[in-house]
């Protein structure tokens, strides 16, 4: 998939090689992916690269991770990185949502993603934190007060009809809008979780769904 962003968009693309649970958990993979944004902001001139004109994006975890950063980075006063547009696919930003309307309709049957893989995936990431951990905003994004999105960078947010993960990515995004904060919402009709992984040449029907989501970052860049 990174290939065909590339390929759509003309953009550089940096893919962090961040640790993953259970070898790691919450909050050093957020850590790591805010580390390299300091340092391709610190180092732009070298890579050769406008660092007025870098953007976020992550699917799944990769959601989260890249909502979350946004969320720190603009938490930080004495930060100096501004961000283009957060781009979120079939993001996960809430630990709570896995009782929710879609996480309850496509179960632990659900393809790509099944609930109880997803809960899961979430207690390793949890992992030895305490329990309240789970309403921090940086762990859930979806738990940030609306005082604390309202400055946050134009969002693109894209969720797979019969993804268990659908509610958590419709509601971050009504947040966002609430919230005040330029936000598209685009629902990937028939697919489900992960889908875009399959996106590797133009003519897969993957890369069609895709090609609203490219726009929009082709159009921010």
């Amino acid at each position: 998939m990174i290939r065909h962003i590339v390929h759509k968009t003309g953009a550089i693309v940096f893919a962090p090689d961040y640790t993953l649970a259970p070898a790691s958990q919450f909050p050093q993979p957020l850590e790591e992916v805010e580390c390299v944004m300091k340092w391709i902001h610190a180092k732009s001139a070298d890579l050769n690269i406008n660092r007025n004109r870098l953007s976020v994006m992550g699917d799944s975890a990769g959601g989260n991770l890249a909502a979350a950063v946004t969320l720190k980075l603009y938490s930080d006063k004495k930060n100096k990185i501004s961000i283009k547009q957060q781009v979120l696919l079939y993001p996960c930003v809430d630990a709570s949502y896995v009782f929710s309307q879609s996480a309850r309709k496509y179960g632990d049957a659900a393809v790509g993603l099944p609930r109880n893989v997803m809960v899961y995936f979430w207690s390793r990431y949890l992992g030895t934190n305490p329990i309240s951990t789970l309403d921090d905003k940086l762990f859930a994004p979806l738990k940030a007060p609306k005082e604390e999105m309202k400055d946050l960078p134009p969002a693109f947010v894209l969720v797979a009809e019969h993804d268990i993960l659908r509610s958590e990515g419709e509601a971050y995004a009504a947040k966002l809008t609430e919230s005040g904060v330029p936000t598209e919402l685009s629902v990937a009709t028939g697919q489900y979780h992960g889908f875009g992984i399959a996106a590797t040449h133009d003519e897969a029907p993957e890369s069609i769904i895709l090609q609203e989501m490219l726009n929009y970052v082709k159009n921010k860049l």
